[in-house]
């Protein structure tokens, strides 16, 4: 007979697990020294644009090979300025959101612009900015600035623009505190654009002056000399001593002035205002108009008579 095996019972499963000595890991909490730097949500992330032909272009910008001397960054999300290349002559920032300008951007200069000393228009608007920036460099022939925050002009920030003809500040926060008394006395000024801010009086200009814009402020009525800055008694003879102010932008002075004589006090402040009416003829009328029809060459030509009449008959203004 054979030999019987018996099958071994299967070893049943623990119904629980067996006790450890082990603990199990529970991360401490760290509590943070100070609260966190957040990161501002609302700025989209800057835009790079292709790698450039010019080595010393930033990613952020566009140098375009038909203009060398321009550097094109507007539009870009920026909220820091790139590093600016030496040879830039045309800045283009606007439409970011830049709140200051540093030395980094400049190559780390002890002076912003001092890197670029050949730049002659920088435009800045539509960005944060909440003041002036000082150093601007000698070469500067148009600077805008518009639509930013800025509600202080540094002292003597203009002082050394010597080449500047066109100042754009409209849509700031501008008022009477935030602007030095002479910051906008610069001989080579032609265009001073102040709309839309919160000046309650005329701010003082050279009478180098071409066009004023004033519109949208708080002024409510001015002195006739607050527009024609010079002496009654000069020589009228002299038409470099004749204030160049052609246009002043401003509903609210056209009114008190042009139509109304609330702010014209004395009669040479009245002879004043017939010269920039004047001027505004002989400049902007009577300069580039040609016709070939006979009668409207006789009209022109007896209207222009008049003027020059008016002309001679105002030295007897300041008689």
């Amino acid at each position: 007979m054979g030999e019987v095996f018996a099958q071994r019972p299967r070893p049943k499963k623990p119904t629980r697990r067996p006790a450890t000595t082990r603990k199990p890991f529970v991360p401490k909490r760290v509590v943070p020294v100070g609260p966190e730097p957040q990161e501002p949500t609302d700025f989209p992330p800057p835009i790079l644009g292709p790698p450039s032909i010019y080595p010393d272009c930033p990613r952020e910008c566009l140098c375009h090979p038909s203009y060398p001397n321009s550097l094109n960054c507007e539009n870009r999300n920026l909220r820091v300025v790139p590093v600016i290349p030496f040879r830039t002559h045309y800045l283009y920032l606007q439409n970011n959101y830049i709140s200051e300008l540093t030395a980094e951007a400049f190559n780390n200069a002890t002076d912003v612009f001092e890197k670029i000393p050949g730049l002659l228009y920088f435009y800045a608007q539509r960005n944060q900015l909440n003041e002036v920036p000082l150093g601007l460099p000698t070469s500067l022939e148009q600077l805008r600035l518009d639509r930013n925050r800025i509600s202080k002009i540094p002292a003597g920030a203009f002082t050394k623009l010597e080449n500047l003809t066109l100042l754009d500040l409209h849509y700031n926060q501008l008022s009477d505190k935030g602007v030095p008394k002479a910051v906008f006395n610069m001989t080579s000024l032609l265009e001073l654009q102040l709309a839309h801010n919160q000046l309650t009086v005329v701010p003082l200009f050279n009478n180098h002056l071409e066009h004023l814009h004033l519109n949208h402020n708080n002024i409510e009525s001015i002195n006739g000399t607050e527009i024609c800055p010079f002496s009654m008694t000069a020589d009228l003879s002299d038409d470099r001593l004749v204030p160049r102010l052609s246009a002043v932008f401003s509903k609210q002075i056209m009114m008190n002035v042009f139509i109304t004589d609330t702010c014209i006090h004395q009669e040479g402040q009245a002879c004043c205002f017939m010269r920039l009416l004047l001027r505004l003829y002989v400049e902007r009328v009577f300069s580039n108009y040609e016709s070939s029809k006979p009668h409207q060459q006789r009209s022109s030509s007896s209207l222009a008579n008049a003027f020059v009449r008016i002309r001679r008959e105002m030295h007897t203004c300041v008689s």
